[in-house]
């Protein structure tokens, strides 16, 4: 298995195609999926099937979604500086946690220490191997979601 973290400023960036709150709703039937573009920076790599763990940035911070990677990279304009390139993933949600449920920054750093947290300024940074079960087990304790491999 494999995993990187997306990041996501609501302050910078909230271009959803359907409203976060909604989308989050929504999410509350197991059975609901997401499809979303999603930046991995400059990452040229990313394997179809990773996990793809998302970090709320900005006032909130912490971890507020789980998703699973549907494409390899393709290079296309930066999202908020056209004159930028990214790249980008296809990534399929199956779970965004209300605002006010994020998994804060400081138990991801107490619990999931291999990965440095408070320094996650892009997306596409992978996840330890060695950090992967943590992650998986915090996830499922605080949302009560397991993840299926």
């Amino acid at each position: 298995m494999s995993a990187l973290i997306i990041c996501w400023n609501r302050d910078k960036w909230d271009g959803w195609d359907t409203p976060y709150d909604a989308i989050a709703e929504a999410m509350r039937d197991p059975a609901f999926r997401y499809v979303c573009r999603w930046s991995v920076g400059a990452r040229r790599t990313v394997t179809v099937g990773t996990d793809a763990w998302l970090l709320r940035q900005g006032r909130i911070r912490g971890l507020i979604g789980h998703g699973r990677v549907l494409t390899e990279p393709v290079e296309g304009p930066h999202f908020t500086d056209p004159g930028k390139t990214r790249r980008y993933v296809l990534v399929e949600f199956d779970t965004l946690l209300d605002e006010s449920d994020v998994i804060p920054a400081d138990l991801l750093q107490a619990v999931v220490p291999q990965v440095a947290w408070a320094f996650q300024f892009q997306s596409g940074n992978s996840v330890p191997g060695d950090a992967e079960s943590q992650l998986l087990e915090l996830w499922t304790d605080a949302t009560g979601r397991a993840i299926m491999n």
